[in-house]
């Protein structure tokens, strides 16, 4: 484009980016006929901020893992960003007490901490492997165990003084895998996500 007598390219160019009149502030460079965040190495431009890049997605064979919560216990992953339609990928441990009788002991619970876009861009889904294969029921009537904002596990051994027997129709969840994905159809809108789990 003629800028002043000037051949330009408003593709690229910060004086210049998109049109003639247009300048790019400081700290921004012109991608693509648009001013954007020029950012430190290692990290991307994204809703007016910069931001650690991806780090691809937490697939079957890279799931991250919460490790093992005791009674009382919490843990969170770390702020994700998911820029595609995919599903991220974690495992968490709640181990059976040694004391049948004290089985139930804490209330394993998952929900999001940070779930940033109206109304919430993602959601999580509770399962029985990696991948997808069967679900862990919440143990309350009608609640599934897909499209998740909050997830609690109430032991069904209730009064009883000894574990052995139990009420439960499910199994106590030793091993819970979560797949988080998002739902939202906008365009990737840099919002980020955060597991809390306590139990």
């Amino acid at each position: 484009m003629n800028c002043g007598g000037v051949c330009t390219d408003t593709a690229n160019d910060r004086l210049h980016c998109g049109n003639c009149a247009t300048a790019c502030a400081a700290g921004q460079i012109c991608s693509g006929s648009v001013c954007t965040f020029s950012c430190p190495s290692g990290q991307v431009a994204c809703g007016g901020r910069c931001i650690d890049q991806p780090g691809g997605t937490l697939a079957c064979a890279t799931l991250f893992d919460l490790g093992s919560i005791g009674p009382s216990g919490s843990t969170s992953s770390p702020t994700r960003l998911q820029p595609t339609p995919t599903t991220d990928w974690y495992v968490v441990r709640f181990p059976d007490s040694i004391d049948f009788s004290t089985h139930e002991v804490g209330t394993p619970r998952i929900l999001f901490s940070q779930n940033d876009g109206p109304g919430g861009a993602f959601r999580f889904d509770i399962r029985t492997s990696c991948g997808g294969a069967g679900t862990i029921s919440c143990q309350t009537e009608g609640i599934a165990s897909t499209g998740l904002l909050d997830w609690q596990f109430f032991d069904g051994c209730g009064s009883m003084p000894n574990c052995t027997v139990r009420s439960a129709s499910t199994p106590w969840p030793t091993t819970v895998f979560i797949g988080v994905r998002r739902v939202s159809t906008a365009p990737m809108d840099c919002s980020e996500y955060r597991l809390q789990v306590t139990r």
